[in-house]
């Protein structure tokens, strides 16, 4: 998957590329199967792991359509894709060289954003800091990496707000 690395070694565990690519097939295959089947998850947890409330809710979401649950996947993964070439085109904008795993960079960066919990303006500082700490290891400027995140948190958040404030304040 990622062309330069030879194998990563973790203690004693020698990972290849092979074994890594290999896990990753299997979580993206046992994690699509629970989406579309959760009470096979449900039904492998202990029952006091999860509440009668989450139980109630995993029911409703297997009796959801298939057809649903894939046109929700399609829908999230262009709305990944619109995000991930924002990110990705302002940072070129701003004048870096195209750096070959700015990408996958770029996914680690949400990926971090996402499991960091904030409720502070949109997550806007924990944005940052994971884009400095990520970003910043490929050579990209920190005053690029800042402008980037802020200038993406006006476009998809700030802005949209403002004009649905407007929008709100309008109608009434």
């Amino acid at each position: 998957i990622l062309p330069g690395i030879g194998e990563l070694v973790l203690g004693n565990l020698n990972l290849t590329p092979y074994f890594l690519e290999s896990m990753t097939v299997v979580v993206l295959v046992a994690t699509f199967t629970f989406y579309l089947r959760p009470k096979l998850l449900l039904d492998r947890l202990p029952a006091n792991w999860i509440s009668a409330r989450s139980r109630e809710a995993i029911d409703t979401v297997e009796e959801l359509a298939v057809k649903l649950k894939f046109a929700a996947i399609v829908f999230s993964l262009m709305r990944y894709i619109v995000f991930l070439m924002q990110y990705y085109l302002l940072i070129l904008a701003f004048g870096v060289d195209d750096i070959p795993m700015t990408l996958p960079a770029i996914t680690v960066v949400f990926l971090i954003t996402t499991l960091v919990p904030s409720f502070l303006f949109g997550k806007l500082f924990v944005r940052e800091a994971s884009a400095l700490f990520v970003l910043g290891e490929f050579g990209i400027p920190a005053p690029v990496i800042l402008i980037t995140v802020f200038v993406l948190w006006c476009l998809n958040l700030a802005l949209p707000a403002v004009i649905g404030s407007f929008v709100l304040i309008r109608d009434k």
